[in-house]
């Protein structure tokens, strides 16, 4: 067996080399941790430290928290800590006492169920706002207290968040602000009533600051000086008032401003904002400060005007009442009771004949004069004055030193105090010597005056203070068919028979009202007398009282004349103002005021009626190859044609050349549409023979009904033409009625009017005006003293055309037909009035203003014009209205009014074309006019035409007569003016003188013409 060894070897270099590497390792990890067990003794030790230290913060901690908590329940103010739901987690012993509430009552509980409704949703809106960007809040809050007392308070609350951002909790506090608010409520109240008195005051109240510029401009400022407040205040007064610096005003305020008293000055100043120039009272009182500094000035201004007037006014009474004295031959006297001393002016020495100052004012020298005749009648009426009555008036004579004897009335009053004694008396003493010569002579007047009655050509009847007659003159005996002696003694009622035309009932007496009345009194318009005979006469008359001296009515005098061919005339003339003189129809103006009533009626009572619009088809060929007269003579036999055919209640009018209006009252629509039919029919067969010709015509008619849906009568007659028009477009002879949901009407309708485009250029600003100058002819070289605005519109038929003017002659009567007048009118007036300043207000001119018919019978346009006055600071004196003789007499009564009222404000007035219309002058004793223009139509052709000339002559030699000046349309030349210089016409206007332009473009000078020798 053999023997085996077995051998391992193996290599230990690494492992001894890991172990050498850890037995390192552990002497370093040994040696480490002695430097760790070092360390951890070292914080150990320091921890200590800081424990130690900890517990004396904490220690401190709490004794703050302590003197905090104490602080925070001895404060006044409200303390509070809540959670987000409004919980409260911590209150103040005031908190608490604020609620009559115990703090441990308080906590737990949300406060804002101790709110109102009102606050509650307010306030959980303003808690959910705070964000960690935002976590406080001041606000103001009032909060009715436990004793129902309100307090106020001022809260400083403050939001705690966590590390998400969100809301953990809020402290409040309240500090009580109720005193501080009351203070401001008084302050604002006494702001308030401040400001009222400073806003009510009659006196202009201005503050301004250190700068100079101004803080304060009450109401009364703004009135006194014409400037607004928010054009005041911040500027400086030299700045804004230049006129201040001028006048020297300026440097009062600057010495205010340097610190000096009151200053005060009356002046006289136009400021350029007001209306009128005034006298004002200025004081101006440095405002300071407390510790004496002057912060600026306080000024008062005071409008003084009617004191300075009453003073002026006073001043010049004074003036006229020595002047009238003087003129009268009076002079005034005074007598003092308590000193029985007189004073007698210059002039009351002189009506007793002495020489001013030459004796002693005492009523002994009085009475010396006095004629021996008279002084005891004199001294008794002065006695009776002194003791009973008060009043002196004597009548008595005086002897002069020369010997002449004159006639005086003493008249005064006595003044007595309160109780009862007299004071004094005042009274004038008058030459009447004249007088009673003139007493003496009325007896020998009166014998002529019986004369007189004799002659006049009215009727006289004198009755007594029972209206007893007792006279008659001739003219009287031949009315009533009484003579003198019949009629003495009988009741003027048996006498004098009056009735009413219209009516034949008696009229009332007019002697009777005015011996009733003691004043005049008129005859009833529209009164017949009836004769003894039974004939009749229209009378105008008036009854006056007769008074004796001692002012009793002793009885009447009536005096009265025949009328009755004036009242025919003018029934003539009432009737021509509404017809048409040329077929005898209706007229135009006429018809539309039937119209406006049965407008009213459809409108008031739902009564319909229809209008009818009719239109002649053919007159034109007539006219132009038969002549005027025949076209004439075809219109008048319309009235022939049609009669007959209608009611009496119906109306047919000429409302044009040869249009017709034809108004069917209360007729329904399909019955007006038959009798148009008819209409058109009659005409179509009618043959006119004229000087062996034969014409047929036809007619074409719109038809409208006129319901209460119509807006005004140009709105039918519109509706009413539209369809005439339509009725010729789709071939005349026929009828077309007239339906707003008929496409061929709308069109129309749009197409007549759009060519009109009256309405689109007074809206977009088409209108302008031109001036022509107006010049008196006395002067070789006139300057106008008027310009008269002519109206001109300007239009463009396309965009690229040029522009052209339209006179007025093409669109006036599209504007009078649908009804633009009024605004047309109105815009001239304003735009004048406007445009004055700038332009022919520079020359002192007039403007002369014309004023359509339409606008004659619109009762607001007085307002209006009187609203432009004030707005464009116009002077009515500074304008001449313009109405034609035709609308003058066919608005009367308006027109009258309307012009009676401007001219009490300056305003004059002209009459227009005068001579083109009906030409009455009857009217013209009516018409309050300044001016009459005499019609261009005879000026034009005077020099050729010698009936022309005169007829001018006549309304110029006729116009004068009147007292009213004349003006010449149509001076194209020369000749033209130098005649109307001979016949010593006024005025004259026209291409001589100068073309219509804008005011820039009118020539600076007027050419001259000669000067007949």
């Amino acid at each position: 067996m053999g023997l085996h060894i077995l051998a391992a070897i193996r290599d230990a270099t690494e492992h001894r080399r890991a172990r050498q590497a850890l037995e390192q390792a552990t002497v370093k990890l040994e040696r480490q941790m002695e430097i760790r067990n070092a360390e951890l003794v070292r914080t150990n030790a320091e921890l200590r430290q800081q424990i130690a230290e900890h517990a004396q913060i904490e220690a401190a901690l709490r004794e703050t928290e302590t003197l905090y908590r104490q602080l925070v329940e001895n404060q006044p103010d409200l303390i509070c800590r809540f959670l987000p739901d409004t919980t409260l987690t911590f209150v103040n012993t005031a908190y608490a006492r604020f609620f009559d509430r115990q703090p441990e009552e308080l906590v737990g509980q949300r406060f804002i169920e101790f709110l109102c409704v009102e606050d509650q949703a307010e306030i959980l809106e303003q808690l959910a706002a705070f964000t960690p960007a935002a976590p406080a809040r001041q606000y103001e809050h009032k909060t009715i207290r436990a004793d129902e007392v309100a307090r106020w308070h001022l809260w400083n609350d403050f939001a705690f968040f966590d590390d998400q951002g969100n809301i953990t909790g809020f402290q409040s506090v309240g500090v009580d602000i109720t005193g501080r608010k009351r203070v401001e409520e008084e302050l604002r109240e006494a702001h308030r009533f401040y400001q009222q008195i400073i806003n009510s005051t009659e006196d202009g109240i201005l503050v301004c600051d250190a700068n100079g510029l101004f803080t304060l401009w009450n109401p009364a400022m703004e009135r006194i000086s014409g400037a607004p407040i928010q054009q005041v205040l911040g500027k400086r007064p030299g700045d804004l008032f230049p006129f201040l610096v001028e006048q020297g005003i300026y440097p009062l305020f600057e010495r205010a401003m340097a610190g000096e008293a009151t200053t005060t000055l009356d002046y006289y100043y136009l400021s350029p904002g007001a209306r009128r120039p005034l006298w004002v009272a200025n004081n101006y009182v440095p405002l300071r400060d407390l510790e004496g500094r002057v912060i600026g000035v306080v000024g008062t201004v005071r409008d003084i005007t009617e004191r300075k007037q009453a003073e002026e006014a006073l001043r010049k009474s004074e003036e006229r009442l020595t002047l009238a004295l003087r003129a009268a031959r009076a002079g005034a006297w005074e007598w003092n009771a308590a000193t029985n001393q007189a004073i007698w002016s210059d002039d009351n020495y002189r009506v007793m004949g002495l020489t001013p100052g030459s004796v002693e004012a005492r009523y002994e020298n009085w009475l010396r004069c006095v004629h021996p005749d008279d002084r005891a009648e004199a001294e008794q009426q002065v006695a009776q004055a002194m003791e009973r009555t008060g009043d002196l008036n004597i009548e008595f004579r005086v002897v002069w030193p020369n010997g002449d004897v004159r006639w005086l009335n003493d008249v005064g009053e006595m003044q007595f105090d309160l109780t009862g004694q007299p004071v004094g008396m005042y009274g004038i003493q008058m030459d009447i010597t004249e007088r009673k010569q003139a007493e003496e002579a009325l007896a020998e007047a009166e014998e002529r005056a019986q004369i007189t009655l004799h002659s006049i050509g009215d009727a006289v009847i004198t009755t007594d203070a029972g209206a007893v007659v007792d006279y008659l003159n001739p003219v009287a005996e031949a009315l009533t068919g009484w003579s003198l002696i019949e009629a003495r003694g009988r009741p003027l009622s048996e006498v004098f028979r009056i009735i009413n035309e219209h009516t034949r009932q008696p009229a009332s007496d007019p002697v009777a009202r005015c011996l009733q009345e003691g004043k005049i009194v008129g005859l009833a318009n529209h009164s017949i007398l009836i004769g003894r005979g039974g004939q009749e006469y229209h009378i105008d008359d008036s009854a006056a009282p007769i008074r004796g001296r001692d002012g009793r009515v002793l009885g009447a005098v009536l005096v009265f004349h025949d009328v009755t061919e004036t009242r025919q005339l003018t029934r003539q003339l009432e009737y021509d103002a509404t017809h048409d003189a040329l077929t005898g129809l209706i007229n135009r103006t006429e018809f539309e005021r039937r119209l406006a009533r049965a407008l009213a009626s459809a409108q008031q009572y739902g009564v319909r009626h229809a209008l009818c619009y009719l239109d002649l088809d053919q007159f034109k060929v007539v006219n132009d190859t038969a002549g005027h007269a025949a076209g004439d003579e075809l219109l008048r036999q319309i009235n022939t044609i049609l009669s007959g055919m209608f009611r009496e209640r119906d109306t047919l009018a000429r409302i044009g050349g040869d249009e017709f209006g034809l108004l069917l009252d209360n007729c329904p629509l399909d019955r007006a549409q038959l009798i148009a039919q008819t209409v058109v029919g009659d005409i179509r067969d009618h043959r006119f023979h004229w000087e062996g010709r034969v014409y047929q015509i036809g007619v074409s008619i719109g038809l409208t009904p006129i319901t209460a849906d119509a807006q005004d009568t140009a709105q039918l007659l519109t509706q009413a033409d539209v369809a005439c028009y339509i009725a010729k477009e789709m071939g005349r002879n026929r009828v077309h009625l007239y339906q707003r949901e008929d496409t061929e009407t709308v069109q129309r309708h749009g197409e007549i009017l759009g060519a009109a485009g009256l309405r689109d250029s007074l809206e977009q600003g088409r209108f302008r005006l031109h001036y022509q100058p107006i010049v008196p002819l006395s002067e070789p070289i006139p300057h106008p003293t008027r310009y008269e605005a002519l109206l001109r519109v300007v239009y463009k038929s396309s965009e690229d055309a040029n522009t052209e003017l339209v006179l007025p002659a093409a669109f006036i009567p599209a504007a009078e037909r649908y009804g633009m007048m009024g605004a047309i009118d109105r815009w001239v007036i304003q735009t004048a009035f406007r445009e004055y300043a700038n332009g022919v207000g520079q020359t002192g001119a007039q403007i002369a203003i014309n004023l359509s018919g339409n606008s004659l019978s619109d009762e607001t346009l007085l307002g209006f014009i009187e609203a432009q006055f004030t707005e464009q600071a116009f002077p009515p004196e500074q304008v001449c209205f313009e109405i034609t003789e035709t609308a003058a007499i066919q608005n009367l009564r308006p027109a009258r009014e309307l012009m009676a009222a401007l001219k009490r404000r300056g305003s004059q007035f002209a009459l227009d074309d005068f001579g083109s219309g009906l030409s009455s002058f009857r009217y013209l004793k009516t018409l309050p006019v300044d001016y009459l223009k005499i019609d261009g139509s005879f000026v034009k052709d005077m020099i050729e035409n010698p009936n022309d000339c005169a007829l001018v002559a006549a309304i110029n030699q006729m116009s004068h007569a009147l007292g009213i000046q004349t003006i010449a349309e149509y001076v194209e030349s020369q000749a033209i003016a130098d005649r109307l210089r001979e016949l010593k016409v006024d005025y004259a206007q026209g291409f001589f003188f100068g073309h219509a332009a804008p005011w820039g473009q009118l020539p600076r000078t007027m050419r001259s013409f000669s000067i007949p020798p």
